[in-house]
């Protein structure tokens, strides 16, 4: 049984796909700051898709929707939501239904960090199966992913994967960077009501 397990799949996007992802960050970073969260001074900047349990509990539905994605990017995203899906699928065997129910786009400055937490907030997001990051350049120095209890860390490289279950993995936290830093982060859930849509 997979249950712990980490997973990386190299190469997962291609330089192509990655200069395309990248662009895109940055064009929804400059025509949509006011929908990122900004924190640390302004070195992690976020922009939210989904909804949480907590957003359904409180009736907060304000978060941006897939249609801030323009065009030919909304069938990019979509294309890579599916590649994911698949992908997690296959590797943990799964055979219920999965679907996305949350993505982050991010960019992180020098100095940026992400500090020690759990992908289910203690208890708030029970719904979130497998989380997923994918990594769009390579940092020389910092940005490792350190899952703490299970002794293990990844350096990204552009293009990198990694996936695991949302409620095994533990405490985990990402190192400072000294360059920008781009990913887009996944959330998957069994749970139809919190799709993303």
């Amino acid at each position: 049984m997979k249950l712990d397990k980490i997973e990386v799949a190299p190469g997962f996007v291609d330089d192509a796909d990655i200069s395309y992802y990248i662009d895109l960050i940055n064009r929804l970073e400059k025509d949509e700051l006011d929908n990122f969260m900004v924190v640390q001074d302004g070195k992690r900047r976020t922009l939210i898709f989904g909804n949480y349990e907590n957003d359904i509990k409180n009736k907060l539905l304000a978060r941006p929707t897939m249609d801030l994605f323009k065009g030919e990017e909304l069938v990019k995203v979509r294309s890579l939501i599916s590649k994911i899906l698949d992908k997690i699928k296959d590797f943990y065997s799964v055979t219920d239904d999965l679907y996305m129910c949350s993505m982050f786009v991010a960019k992180q400055y020098p100095g940026a960090e992400v500090g020690m937490h759990s992908d289910v907030d203690n208890g708030v997001n029970l719904h979130f199966e497998y989380s997923a990051v994918l990594y769009l350049n390579t940092l020389k120095v910092g940005g490792e992913l350190k899952f703490v209890s299970l002794n293990y860390s990844h350096k990204p490289e552009k293009g990198d994967l990694v996936f695991f279950p949302s409620k095994t993995t533990g405490m985990h936290y990402v190192k400072p960077v000294e360059e920008d830093r781009y990913s887009l982060c996944f959330w998957t859930t069994k749970d139809k009501n919190f799709e993303l849509k």
